[in-house]
């Protein structure tokens, strides 16, 4: 287990093919890297596999709008992902601009997981939307499976399809291991965006923790509010989120509570983002 504070991050890694038309998914990743003073790095990838799909003459294209199909072009679709590519490079320069940070943007072709994986080498934080098809269990080949889990090694924030504007920092703490990997990035948080932050401490015995806490904040002169919940269920933890809405939520990969469930499973099922920290 990993004890050391996180490393300040250095770039925040966008996969804009799948969060571009997610506007505040953009502006919280935007305010995260000013408040972690790192850089937004947006890539868009252009899949490969789509465009072989479309050299197929009999290849259809269902029409989400309107009861309608039409042939599937290689060359209307080529000029499609450049026309969503440039979109999405104005609405992160358009984020990054106005929370002051900088930004790159790269366009590239290849199959989805393999150019994620490794742009993600050089990534101090990946961002992925839950439920999209950037996600593992939607990729049934054991190469990309691979390939996303070890995009997955890094620290994550996983937007849920629909995001609520909330205030609060939530940090969920299950020992003291991950006391530091936890409580620093959630400070910078709160502190920089002046935000409350609470802490929840999920151990029956957690009065040692809860003194350590106190301590930690106390240092940083920032006093927060901390919560003593025993909680046996991610469903436990689910619900208590939903109720707070918080502006963002920080836990570590390895809580036992996640154990059983993919993360883009029940992030699904949240109103805020979620940083998993490593």
């Amino acid at each position: 287990m990993n004890t050391q504070p996180m490393s300040p991050p250095r770039n925040i890694l966008i996969s804009l093919e799948t969060i571009c038309d997610n506007r505040i998914a953009l502006d919280r990743l935007a305010e995260l890297a000013a408040l972690l003073q790192a850089r937004l790095h947006g890539l868009y990838i252009e899949d490969e596999d789509l465009l072989a799909i479309a050299d197929f003459p009999f290849t259809q294209e269902v029409h989400q709008h309107a009861p309608t199909e039409s042939v599937l072009d290689r060359k209307r679709l080529e000029q499609q992902m450049r026309s969503v590519s440039s979109q999405a490079e104005t609405l992160l320069a358009q984020a990054a601009k106005q929370w002051n940070v900088e930004w790159q943007f790269h366009r590239v072709r290849g199959k989805v997981t393999t150019e994620l994986s490794k742009a993600a080498q050089q990534a101090d934080i990946v961002s992925m939307l839950a439920g999209n098809r950037s996600s593992y269990r939607g990729r049934f080949l054991p190469r990309e499976k691979a390939e996303i889990e070890q995009v997955m090694v890094r620290p994550c924030v996983i937007f849920p399809p629909q995001i609520t504007i909330g205030e609060e920092v939530i940090a969920v703490i299950d020992r003291e291991q991950n006391l530091t990997r936890l409580l620093e990035p959630a400070h910078l948080i709160s502190r920089q965006g002046k935000r409350p932050v609470i802490v929840i401490l999920q151990t029956k015995d957690s009065d040692a923790l809860h003194k350590q806490v106190e301590q930690f904040f106390a240092a940083h002169h920032l006093t927060p509010q901390i919560l003593q919940l025993p909680l046996r269920e991610l469903s436990e933890l689910i619900a208590l989120l939903n109720r707070r809405s918080p502006h963002m939520v920080l836990i570590h990969a390895d809580n036992p509570l996640l154990a059983d469930s993919a993360p883009e499973t029940w992030a699904r099922q949240l109103k805020s983002p979620v940083m998993l920290i490593r």
